[in-house]
């Protein structure tokens, strides 16, 4: 069995090409060039935020190149942070909204590697069939966070705020019009890498 921490070469290869700011680099900067997250936010409303991550995530090249990663073995954690780190960096939308952000990306990632039939893991060891849970106080710690999230569900669609029921509508409806020629060319390179 392969170790899920290790990542192919190809996916070691786009982790390590990718290009973003050093640190400090603002700091060196001249203050009348401001960078994208420097700026006003595009998004400050998260169901527009949301709308407009179906649509990216559902164009052909993102469809593909983001099914594929989850096809390698990519934690769906990984990808929604880097995809939003991404947006951010491109000043869509500020951390406040980011941080509201991660489950509706998390959910659309689901629901784009479940149209292409892709087992995906939420994080790293996520597939591990021999996680142990030994001590009665980590089982009691996870059931308090469980509750946690539960009141925070509640309290979120008590004030019809939008939530992923909501969502459901708009994403099924944007999953369906993903082309089948799209969906095949997916599966196809899937198949290509367990080769």
């Amino acid at each position: 069995m392969e170790n899920p921490n290790v990542y192919s070469p190809e996916m070691a290869k786009k982790i390590s090409s990718y290009t973003g700011a050093i640190p400090g680099q603002s700091l060196t900067t001249s203050t009348e060039e401001k960078q994208p997250w420097q700026e006003a936010p595009e998004f400050v409303n998260r169901r527009e935020a949301e709308m407009f991550i179906l649509e990216e995530l559902t164009d052909k090249d993102r469809f593909i190149s983001v099914t594929d990663m989850i096809g390698e073995g990519m934690p769906l954690d990984i990808i929604t942070r880097a995809y939003l780190m991404d947006g951010y960096g491109r000043g869509l939308w500020d951390v406040d909204l980011m941080t509201l952000l991660i489950e509706s990306v998390g959910f659309i990632l689901m629901a784009l590697a479940e149209k292409v039939g892709i087992d995906y893991e939420l994080y790293s060891g996520d597939s591990d069939e021999e996680e142990d849970i030994s001590s009665e106080v980590e089982i009691k710690n996870m059931n308090k966070s469980a509750d946690i999230i539960k009141q925070g569900i509640k309290k979120v669609e008590g004030a019809g705020m939008t939530t992923m029921k909501t969502m459901n509508k708009k994403l099924t409806e944007q999953l369906d019009s993903i082309p089948q020629e799209t969906i095949k060319e997916a599966k196809s390179l899937l198949a290509k890498n367990e080769d």
